[in-house]
Protein backbone atom coordinates (compact mmCIF):
# COMPACT_ATOMS: atom_id res chain seq x y z
CA UNK A 1 0.00 0.00 0.00
CA UNK A 2 1.55 3.37 -1.21
CA UNK A 3 1.83 5.81 1.51
CA UNK A 4 0.77 9.57 0.90
CA UNK A 5 4.31 10.72 0.60
CA UNK A 6 4.99 8.10 -2.31
CA UNK A 7 2.13 9.01 -4.16
CA UNK A 8 2.74 12.97 -3.80
CA UNK A 9 6.32 11.76 -5.40
CA UNK A 10 4.44 9.74 -8.15
CA UNK A 11 2.54 13.40 -8.94
CA UNK A 12 5.60 15.35 -8.60
CA UNK A 13 7.60 12.48 -10.85
CA UNK A 14 4.65 13.31 -13.55
CA UNK A 15 5.04 16.86 -13.08
CA UNK A 16 8.58 16.94 -14.06
CA UNK A 17 8.24 14.50 -17.10
CA UNK A 18 5.40 16.90 -18.19
CA UNK A 19 7.38 20.26 -17.98
CA UNK A 20 10.34 18.19 -19.77
CA UNK A 21 8.01 17.08 -22.64
CA UNK A 22 7.13 20.73 -23.09
CA UNK A 23 10.25 21.92 -22.74
CA UNK A 24 11.73 19.77 -25.09
CA UNK A 25 8.71 20.41 -27.41
CA UNK A 26 9.31 24.06 -26.89
CA UNK A 27 13.38 23.88 -28.13
CA UNK A 28 12.20 21.71 -31.09
CA UNK A 29 10.15 24.92 -32.24
CA UNK A 30 12.65 27.56 -31.47
CA UNK A 31 15.20 25.37 -33.76
CA UNK A 32 12.59 24.67 -36.36
CA UNK A 33 12.24 28.59 -36.23
CA UNK A 34 15.90 28.81 -36.87
CA UNK A 35 16.85 26.41 -39.07
CA UNK A 36 13.74 27.96 -41.18
CA UNK A 37 15.35 31.37 -41.02
CA UNK A 38 19.16 30.03 -41.52
CA UNK A 39 17.71 28.48 -45.01
CA UNK A 40 15.70 31.65 -45.82
CA UNK A 41 18.99 33.52 -45.20
CA UNK A 42 21.04 31.43 -47.39
CA UNK A 43 18.26 31.90 -50.71
CA UNK A 44 18.41 35.47 -49.83
CA UNK A 45 22.25 35.40 -49.87
CA UNK A 46 22.49 33.21 -52.88
CA UNK A 47 19.97 35.95 -54.73
CA UNK A 48 21.92 38.61 -53.34
CA UNK A 49 25.15 37.20 -55.14
CA UNK A 50 23.24 36.80 -58.51
CA UNK A 51 22.25 40.47 -58.16
CA UNK A 52 26.27 41.06 -58.32
CA UNK A 53 26.19 42.16 -54.43
CA UNK A 54 23.72 44.62 -54.10
CA UNK A 55 25.16 46.08 -50.81
CA UNK A 56 28.75 44.60 -50.90
CA UNK A 57 30.66 47.09 -48.71
CA UNK A 58 28.10 49.11 -47.60
CA UNK A 59 29.24 49.88 -43.75
CA UNK A 60 26.83 49.11 -41.04
CA UNK A 61 25.70 52.82 -40.16
CA UNK A 62 24.57 53.42 -44.19
CA UNK A 63 22.69 50.38 -43.34
CA UNK A 64 21.57 51.68 -40.31
CA UNK A 65 20.35 54.51 -42.72
CA UNK A 66 18.63 52.52 -44.58
CA UNK A 67 15.59 51.10 -42.67
CA UNK A 68 12.07 51.32 -44.53
CA UNK A 69 10.32 54.64 -44.33
CA UNK A 70 7.19 55.09 -42.24
CA UNK A 71 5.09 57.74 -43.26
CA UNK A 72 2.48 59.89 -41.36
CA UNK A 73 -1.04 59.19 -41.83
CA UNK A 74 -2.86 61.40 -44.75
CA UNK A 75 -6.45 62.35 -43.97
CA UNK A 76 -8.54 61.84 -47.00
CA UNK A 77 -11.24 64.22 -46.51
CA UNK A 78 -13.61 62.23 -46.52
CA UNK A 79 -13.72 59.19 -44.62
CA UNK A 80 -15.14 59.27 -40.95
CA UNK A 81 -15.00 55.57 -40.42
CA UNK A 82 -11.90 53.48 -38.71
CA UNK A 83 -11.25 50.04 -39.53
CA UNK A 84 -11.44 46.93 -36.98
CA UNK A 85 -8.48 45.24 -38.86
CA UNK A 86 -11.23 41.39 -39.07
CA UNK A 87 -9.07 40.36 -41.86
CA UNK A 88 -5.73 40.45 -40.08
CA UNK A 89 -6.96 36.48 -39.23
CA UNK A 90 -7.24 35.73 -42.75
CA UNK A 91 -3.56 36.68 -44.23
CA UNK A 92 -0.49 36.16 -42.39
CA UNK A 93 1.55 37.52 -45.23
CA UNK A 94 1.34 40.07 -48.19
CA UNK A 95 3.44 40.21 -51.21
CA UNK A 96 3.70 43.28 -53.02
CA UNK A 97 4.81 42.59 -57.36
CA UNK A 98 5.23 45.87 -60.05
CA UNK A 99 5.59 49.56 -60.52
CA UNK A 100 6.15 52.68 -59.00
CA UNK A 101 2.02 52.26 -58.13
CA UNK A 102 3.39 49.59 -55.07
CA UNK A 103 6.79 50.46 -54.56
CA UNK A 104 6.70 51.87 -50.46
CA UNK A 105 10.65 52.47 -50.94
CA UNK A 106 12.77 49.61 -52.93
CA UNK A 107 14.15 52.38 -55.60
CA UNK A 108 14.86 54.83 -53.05
CA UNK A 109 16.49 52.44 -50.83
CA UNK A 110 18.73 51.01 -53.56
CA UNK A 111 19.43 54.45 -54.79
CA UNK A 112 20.07 56.22 -51.84
CA UNK A 113 22.74 53.14 -50.99
CA UNK A 114 24.69 54.46 -54.00
CA UNK A 115 24.20 58.24 -53.22
CA UNK A 116 28.04 58.56 -52.35
CA UNK A 117 29.11 57.40 -56.00
CA UNK A 118 26.67 60.12 -57.91
CA UNK A 119 23.79 57.98 -58.23
CA UNK A 120 20.90 60.43 -57.24
CA UNK A 121 17.78 59.06 -54.57
CA UNK A 122 14.62 58.76 -56.45
CA UNK A 123 12.44 59.80 -56.07
CA UNK A 124 13.73 63.08 -54.46
CA UNK A 125 12.73 62.82 -50.93
CA UNK A 126 11.25 65.83 -49.65
CA UNK A 127 8.81 66.66 -51.40
CA UNK A 128 8.15 62.54 -52.38
CA UNK A 129 7.87 60.50 -49.40
CA UNK A 130 10.70 58.19 -50.32
CA UNK A 131 8.19 56.29 -53.30
CA UNK A 132 6.09 57.95 -55.82
CA UNK A 133 3.64 59.94 -53.66
CA UNK A 134 3.78 62.49 -50.85
CA UNK A 135 2.68 59.78 -48.48
CA UNK A 136 1.41 55.83 -47.52
CA UNK A 137 0.62 54.13 -50.90
CA UNK A 138 -2.43 52.16 -51.26
CA UNK A 139 -0.86 48.83 -50.48
CA UNK A 140 0.70 50.32 -47.27
CA UNK A 141 -2.70 51.31 -46.15
CA UNK A 142 -4.06 48.07 -46.94
CA UNK A 143 -0.91 46.22 -45.12
CA UNK A 144 -1.38 48.39 -42.16
CA UNK A 145 -5.11 47.51 -41.80
CA UNK A 146 -4.49 44.00 -41.96
CA UNK A 147 -2.08 44.48 -39.35
CA UNK A 148 0.66 43.06 -41.61
CA UNK A 149 4.10 44.45 -41.88
CA UNK A 150 5.94 43.59 -45.26
CA UNK A 151 9.50 44.59 -45.70
CA UNK A 152 11.21 46.04 -48.68
CA UNK A 153 12.98 43.53 -50.97
CA UNK A 154 16.33 46.32 -50.89
CA UNK A 155 16.40 45.76 -47.11
CA UNK A 156 16.66 41.94 -47.37
CA UNK A 157 19.23 42.32 -49.37
CA UNK A 158 21.20 44.63 -47.87
CA UNK A 159 20.69 43.00 -44.33
CA UNK A 160 19.13 39.40 -44.62
CA UNK A 161 19.68 38.49 -41.08
CA UNK A 162 18.00 41.01 -39.43
CA UNK A 163 15.05 41.58 -41.83
CA UNK A 164 12.39 39.58 -40.67
CA UNK A 165 9.94 38.28 -43.71
CA UNK A 166 7.38 36.83 -41.83
CA UNK A 167 4.84 39.42 -42.75
CA UNK A 168 5.36 39.05 -46.73
CA UNK A 169 7.86 41.25 -49.07
CA UNK A 170 7.10 43.90 -50.95
CA UNK A 171 9.16 43.54 -54.62
CA UNK A 172 7.94 46.27 -56.39
CA UNK A 173 10.20 48.31 -58.09
CA UNK A 174 9.41 52.04 -60.00
CA UNK A 175 10.09 52.11 -63.07
CA UNK A 176 9.25 48.23 -63.34
CA UNK A 177 7.69 46.85 -66.77
CA UNK A 178 5.61 43.67 -66.97
CA UNK A 179 8.45 41.60 -68.47
CA UNK A 180 12.06 41.51 -66.91
CA UNK A 181 12.82 44.96 -67.94
CA UNK A 182 12.88 48.08 -65.80
CA UNK A 183 12.77 51.59 -67.47
CA UNK A 184 15.25 53.21 -65.48
CA UNK A 185 18.04 51.03 -66.42
CA UNK A 186 19.25 53.57 -69.02
CA UNK A 187 19.36 56.62 -66.52
CA UNK A 188 20.79 54.43 -63.77
CA UNK A 189 23.31 51.94 -65.96
CA UNK A 190 25.16 51.13 -63.01
CA UNK A 191 22.39 50.04 -60.74
CA UNK A 192 20.79 48.04 -63.90
CA UNK A 193 21.49 44.51 -62.70
CA UNK A 194 19.24 45.38 -59.74
CA UNK A 195 16.48 47.26 -61.15
CA UNK A 196 13.62 44.44 -61.96
CA UNK A 197 10.08 44.20 -63.87
CA UNK A 198 7.89 42.05 -62.64
CA UNK A 199 8.49 38.94 -64.21
CA UNK A 200 12.01 39.44 -62.59
CA UNK A 201 10.35 39.73 -59.12
CA UNK A 202 8.17 36.74 -59.44
CA UNK A 203 11.05 35.03 -59.99
CA UNK A 204 13.32 35.94 -56.89
CA UNK A 205 9.91 35.38 -54.61
CA UNK A 206 9.90 32.48 -56.36
CA UNK A 207 13.05 31.17 -55.54
CA UNK A 208 12.40 31.45 -51.74
CA UNK A 209 8.93 30.72 -51.37
CA UNK A 210 9.53 26.99 -49.89
CA UNK A 211 11.64 29.18 -47.14
CA UNK A 212 8.93 31.84 -46.65
CA UNK A 213 6.38 30.77 -43.78
CA UNK A 214 3.52 31.83 -45.05
CA UNK A 215 3.27 31.74 -48.50
CA UNK A 216 -0.23 29.66 -48.74
CA UNK A 217 -2.15 32.15 -46.39
CA UNK A 218 -0.35 35.03 -48.39
CA UNK A 219 -2.26 37.91 -50.02
CA UNK A 220 -0.33 38.20 -53.24
CA UNK A 221 -0.69 42.20 -55.09
CA UNK A 222 0.44 42.91 -58.76
CA UNK A 223 0.20 46.26 -60.52
CA UNK A 224 2.05 46.62 -63.58
CA UNK A 225 1.58 47.52 -67.33
CA UNK A 226 1.28 51.68 -67.08
CA UNK A 227 5.13 51.88 -67.75
CA UNK A 228 5.18 49.33 -70.72
CA UNK A 229 2.45 51.74 -72.79
CA UNK A 230 4.09 54.72 -71.80
CA UNK A 231 7.62 53.48 -73.52
CA UNK A 232 6.27 52.50 -76.33
CA UNK A 233 4.67 55.91 -77.24
CA UNK A 234 8.41 57.93 -76.10
CA UNK A 235 10.47 55.46 -77.37
CA UNK A 236 8.67 53.31 -80.24
CA UNK A 237 11.85 51.43 -81.36
CA UNK A 238 11.31 49.10 -77.67
CA UNK A 239 8.14 47.76 -79.42
CA UNK A 240 10.97 45.78 -81.78
CA UNK A 241 8.60 44.24 -84.59
CA UNK A 242 5.68 44.25 -82.22
CA UNK A 243 2.84 46.36 -83.85
CA UNK A 244 1.41 49.13 -80.73
CA UNK A 245 -1.69 47.49 -80.98
CA UNK A 246 -0.83 44.10 -80.21
CA UNK A 247 1.11 45.37 -76.89
CA UNK A 248 -2.06 44.63 -74.48
CA UNK A 249 -2.14 41.48 -75.28
CA UNK A 250 1.86 40.58 -74.49
CA UNK A 251 1.31 43.06 -71.23
CA UNK A 252 -1.53 41.32 -70.20
CA UNK A 253 0.23 37.96 -70.97
CA UNK A 254 2.89 38.80 -68.91
CA UNK A 255 0.38 39.49 -66.03
CA UNK A 256 -1.11 36.54 -66.02
CA UNK A 257 2.35 34.36 -66.40
CA UNK A 258 2.97 36.00 -63.13
CA UNK A 259 -0.17 34.57 -61.28
CA UNK A 260 0.48 31.29 -62.70
CA UNK A 261 3.91 31.46 -61.32
CA UNK A 262 2.69 32.37 -57.79
CA UNK A 263 0.46 29.79 -57.96
CA UNK A 264 2.84 27.28 -58.81
CA UNK A 265 4.28 28.14 -55.42
CA UNK A 266 1.40 27.58 -53.41
CA UNK A 267 -0.32 31.29 -53.61
CA UNK A 268 -3.63 31.53 -53.70
CA UNK A 269 -5.14 34.51 -53.19
CA UNK A 270 -4.49 38.16 -55.58
CA UNK A 271 -5.35 41.33 -56.03
CA UNK A 272 -4.58 42.57 -59.83
CA UNK A 273 -4.90 45.97 -60.07
CA UNK A 274 -6.23 47.29 -63.55
CA UNK A 275 -5.20 50.52 -65.52
CA UNK A 276 -6.32 53.94 -64.87
CA UNK A 277 -7.55 55.98 -67.71
CA UNK A 278 -3.82 56.94 -68.73
CA UNK A 279 -5.28 59.45 -70.93
CA UNK A 280 -6.21 61.38 -68.48
CA UNK A 281 -2.66 61.70 -66.69
CA UNK A 282 -1.18 65.24 -66.55
CA UNK A 283 2.02 63.33 -68.63
CA UNK A 284 -0.54 62.50 -71.36
CA UNK A 285 -1.37 65.69 -71.81
CA UNK A 286 2.60 66.68 -71.84
CA UNK A 287 3.00 64.11 -74.77
CA UNK A 288 0.32 65.86 -76.63
CA UNK A 289 1.70 69.48 -76.17
CA UNK A 290 5.19 67.93 -77.34
CA UNK A 291 4.08 65.93 -80.29
CA UNK A 292 1.27 66.51 -84.03
CA UNK A 293 -0.41 63.07 -83.26
CA UNK A 294 -2.94 62.83 -80.09
CA UNK A 295 -0.92 60.49 -77.68
CA UNK A 296 -3.61 60.85 -75.29
CA UNK A 297 -6.22 59.23 -77.71
CA UNK A 298 -3.83 56.49 -78.30
CA UNK A 299 -2.81 55.12 -74.96
CA UNK A 300 -6.61 55.60 -73.87
CA UNK A 301 -7.28 53.18 -76.59
CA UNK A 302 -4.46 51.54 -75.39
CA UNK A 303 -5.84 51.29 -72.06
CA UNK A 304 -9.11 50.12 -72.42
CA UNK A 305 -7.65 47.01 -74.33
CA UNK A 306 -5.53 46.21 -71.82
CA UNK A 307 -8.68 46.33 -69.14
CA UNK A 308 -10.82 44.47 -71.35
CA UNK A 309 -8.18 41.73 -72.02
CA UNK A 310 -6.91 41.74 -68.34
CA UNK A 311 -10.70 41.26 -66.97
CA UNK A 312 -11.16 38.02 -69.44
CA UNK A 313 -7.65 36.43 -68.60
CA UNK A 314 -8.21 36.87 -64.89
CA UNK A 315 -11.45 34.45 -66.05
CA UNK A 316 -9.73 32.71 -67.84
CA UNK A 317 -6.83 31.26 -64.74
CA UNK A 318 -10.18 31.41 -62.28
CA UNK A 319 -11.51 28.97 -64.35
CA UNK A 320 -7.97 27.09 -65.08
CA UNK A 321 -7.64 27.00 -61.03
CA UNK A 322 -10.92 27.49 -59.14
CA UNK A 323 -9.28 27.11 -55.92
CA UNK A 324 -7.81 30.32 -56.64
CA UNK A 325 -8.97 33.52 -55.56
CA UNK A 326 -8.27 36.84 -57.64
CA UNK A 327 -9.50 40.49 -57.17
CA UNK A 328 -9.70 42.82 -60.37
CA UNK A 329 -9.14 45.91 -58.23
CA UNK A 330 -10.60 48.57 -60.65
CA UNK A 331 -8.94 51.86 -60.92
CA UNK A 332 -10.26 52.70 -64.33
CA UNK A 333 -14.08 52.82 -63.24
CA UNK A 334 -12.59 54.61 -59.49
CA UNK A 335 -10.42 57.54 -61.29
CA UNK A 336 -13.46 58.15 -63.61
CA UNK A 337 -15.48 58.37 -60.94
CA UNK A 338 -13.45 60.49 -59.12
CA UNK A 339 -13.09 63.16 -62.25
CA UNK A 340 -16.69 63.05 -63.17
CA UNK A 341 -17.09 63.59 -58.99
CA UNK A 342 -14.39 65.32 -57.72
CA UNK A 343 -16.81 67.14 -54.81
CA UNK A 344 -17.55 63.23 -53.28
CA UNK A 345 -13.74 62.61 -52.93
CA UNK A 346 -12.66 66.22 -51.76
CA UNK A 347 -10.93 66.76 -54.57
CA UNK A 348 -10.86 70.86 -56.82
CA UNK A 349 -8.19 69.70 -59.53
CA UNK A 350 -8.20 66.23 -60.83
CA UNK A 351 -5.86 67.46 -64.17
CA UNK A 352 -3.06 68.84 -63.21
CA UNK A 353 0.05 67.50 -60.71
CA UNK A 354 0.22 69.09 -57.26
CA UNK A 355 4.23 69.13 -58.26
CA UNK A 356 4.07 72.58 -59.78
CA UNK A 357 4.86 72.84 -63.56
CA UNK A 358 5.98 69.43 -63.19
CA UNK A 359 8.31 68.12 -66.22
CA UNK A 360 10.26 64.46 -67.13
CA UNK A 361 12.98 64.14 -64.84
CA UNK A 362 11.32 65.12 -61.33
CA UNK A 363 12.07 69.07 -62.28
CA UNK A 364 9.22 71.11 -60.94
CA UNK A 365 8.71 73.98 -59.57
CA UNK A 366 6.96 74.10 -56.23
CA UNK A 367 4.58 71.70 -54.13
CA UNK A 368 0.99 72.79 -54.20
CA UNK A 369 -0.91 74.72 -50.70
CA UNK A 370 -3.54 71.33 -50.69
CA UNK A 371 -2.12 68.49 -51.82
CA UNK A 372 -4.85 66.35 -50.13
CA UNK A 373 -7.63 68.01 -52.62
CA UNK A 374 -5.30 66.94 -55.70
CA UNK A 375 -5.87 64.06 -57.68
CA UNK A 376 -2.57 63.40 -58.87
CA UNK A 377 0.94 64.08 -57.13
CA UNK A 378 3.19 64.56 -60.35
CA UNK A 379 2.43 63.41 -63.45
CA UNK A 380 1.12 59.92 -63.50
CA UNK A 381 1.26 59.14 -59.56
CA UNK A 382 -1.89 59.57 -57.28
CA UNK A 383 -1.45 61.95 -54.05
CA UNK A 384 -1.58 60.04 -50.58
CA UNK A 385 -5.11 61.33 -50.80
CA UNK A 386 -6.05 59.08 -53.70
CA UNK A 387 -3.96 56.39 -52.83
CA UNK A 388 -6.03 56.37 -49.58
CA UNK A 389 -9.10 56.04 -51.64
CA UNK A 390 -7.74 53.13 -53.74
CA UNK A 391 -6.98 51.65 -50.03
CA UNK A 392 -10.29 52.02 -49.29
CA UNK A 393 -12.09 50.59 -52.26
CA UNK A 394 -9.74 47.42 -52.08
CA UNK A 395 -10.60 46.34 -48.53
CA UNK A 396 -14.30 46.72 -48.85
CA UNK A 397 -13.27 43.87 -51.90
CA UNK A 398 -11.82 42.28 -49.36
CA UNK A 399 -14.06 42.31 -46.61
CA UNK A 400 -17.06 44.30 -47.48
CA UNK A 401 -19.50 43.80 -44.03
CA UNK A 402 -16.32 45.41 -42.13
CA UNK A 403 -14.70 47.94 -44.67
CA UNK A 404 -17.65 49.06 -47.59
CA UNK A 405 -18.67 51.83 -45.15
CA UNK A 406 -15.67 53.60 -45.61
CA UNK A 407 -15.75 54.48 -48.96
CA UNK A 408 -18.40 57.38 -50.29
CA UNK A 409 -21.79 56.74 -51.76
CA UNK A 410 -23.45 59.44 -52.75
CA UNK A 411 -22.85 58.37 -56.32
CA UNK A 412 -24.57 55.28 -57.46
CA UNK A 413 -21.93 54.34 -60.24
CA UNK A 414 -19.46 54.59 -57.45
CA UNK A 415 -21.55 51.93 -55.43
CA UNK A 416 -22.07 49.37 -58.55
CA UNK A 417 -17.84 49.24 -58.91
CA UNK A 418 -17.93 47.82 -54.98
CA UNK A 419 -20.63 46.10 -54.97
CA UNK A 420 -20.42 44.33 -58.58
CA UNK A 421 -17.27 45.37 -59.98
CA UNK A 422 -17.65 42.13 -62.92
CA UNK A 423 -20.59 44.93 -64.33
CA UNK A 424 -17.93 47.43 -64.57
CA UNK A 425 -14.60 46.27 -64.87
CA UNK A 426 -14.79 42.29 -63.57
CA UNK A 427 -14.20 40.59 -60.25
CA UNK A 428 -12.76 37.01 -61.35
CA UNK A 429 -13.18 35.76 -57.81
CA UNK A 430 -13.85 31.95 -56.99
CA UNK A 431 -14.18 30.37 -53.79
CA UNK A 432 -12.11 27.73 -52.73
CA UNK A 433 -13.40 24.09 -52.62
Amino acid sequence: MKTVFQRDQKKRNQKKREQSKRSRTQKKQIQKKQSHQKAFNQLIWAKRLQLNGLAIGLTGALMTGLLAHKSPAVATGYSEYDYESEQSTSFEAINIFGDSIVDAGNLFTLTSAFSTEGVPALPPSAPYAQKFSNGALWIENVANELQLSPVLRTDLAISPSTTDPADGINFAFGGALSSDNNLTDADLPALADNLSGLQEQVEEFSMIADALPNTQNSLNVISAGANDYFAALTSPESLGDLPIEQLPNVVTGNIISGLEQLNAVGAKDFIVMNLPPLEDTPFANFLDQQSEADVSSTIGQLTALHNQQLSQKIGEFSDRNPDTNVILLDANALFNEAADNPEVFGFNNTTESCLINFQPGFNFEGVCDNPGEFLFWDDVHPTATTHQIISDAALAKLQPDTYAKSVPEPVSSFALLLVGTAAVGAVAKRHRQ
